[in-house]
Formats: structure tokens, C-alpha cells, sequence
């Protein structure tokens, strides 16, 4: 599952909350921040946070609160989920950019290669018949001197 814009704000909202209150349990967050998404939305969520960024957040020993970890304050302070989520789009963006220069590139490319293919044979008939000419030619001139 690929997180959108939506979910990598409320993610920065978990990793907000959970820096200024310690800690806040999975029921706490359905019923007052995210009531409006399924039951259960938060722990989605969690696993989701935790499989884009190990370790960004934590269980509490018990299980049912979302809690603080070594890495949760650098994480933000370095953007957060919004920001990763923009260079993911950049990322993409550009190589959906450089995918499209490649195949027109190629296009030319197979375009180029026809061209030289049809008139390989015209050229090289016409070099052939310059060096015939080239050579009688010579041929000529020594004949003449004697």
C-alpha cells in the first residue's frame, strides 16, 4: 500500500502527538482525530509508518498506545512523511520525465536506422562507380603519357 499526501499528513499528526503527549492510545486517536476515516484507521496507519521508516514509532509494552522512539524527533525535523512523500513524487516525476525523452529518443533512433537501411545500398553503389571513375581515370592519363 502506497501512502498518499492525506495519510502522510495525518502521520506527521501521530508523530506531532505522540512527541508533545508521550504517548496516546490507538482508541484515543479513531475517536477524536481521525473519526472520520474506519475503525481501526490508526493502526493501519501505524504499520504503514513503520514500513516506509522502521522504527519512526513504537508500541507502548502493553500494546494499545502508539509511543515515542529514538528516531521520532530527527524523522520530523527532518519533514517528516509530507516531505518524503514530495521527494517520492519528485523521484517519480523525473523518471517518468527521462522515460519519455528515452522513448522518443528511440524513436528517432529506429527512425535514423531506416533511413541509413534504405539508402546503405545507393550510397555504397555511387562510392563504388566514384572509385571505377576515380581509377579509369588514372588509368587514362598514364596511358596518355606514354
Amino acid at each position: 500500500m502506497e501512502m498518499t499526501f492525506e495519510m502522510a499528513e495525518e502521520a506527521d499528526i501521530i508523530l506531532n502527538t505522540v512527541i508533545e503527549k508521550g504517548s496516546a492510545d490507538f482508541y484515543w486517536y479513531d475517536t477524536t482525530i481521525f473519526n472520520h476515516h474506519p475503525k481501526h484507521y490508526t493502526n493501519t496507519l501505524f504499520i504503514l509508518m513503520n514500513s516506509i521508516e522502521e522504527n519512526v514509532v513504537g508500541k507502548s509494552v502493553h500494546g494499545y498506545s502508539i509511543v515515542e522512539t529514538y528516531k521520532t524527533r530527527t524523522f520530523l525535523h527532518k519533514g517528516g512523511f509530507k516531505f518524503l512523500h514530495q521527494t517520492q513524487a519528485q523521484i517519480q516525476e523525473k523518471a517518468a520525465e527521462k522515460e519519455k525523452l528515452n522513448l522518443e529518443k528511440l524513436k528517432y533512433d529506429v527512425k535514423n536506422s531506416k533511413r541509413i537501411f534504405r539508402t546503405y545500398w545507393w550510397t555504397f553503389c555511387i562510392s563504388i562507380a566514384g572509385f571505377l571513375l576515380a581509377l579509369g581515370k588514372i588509368i587514362y592519363d598514364l596511358l596518355q603519357k606514354q
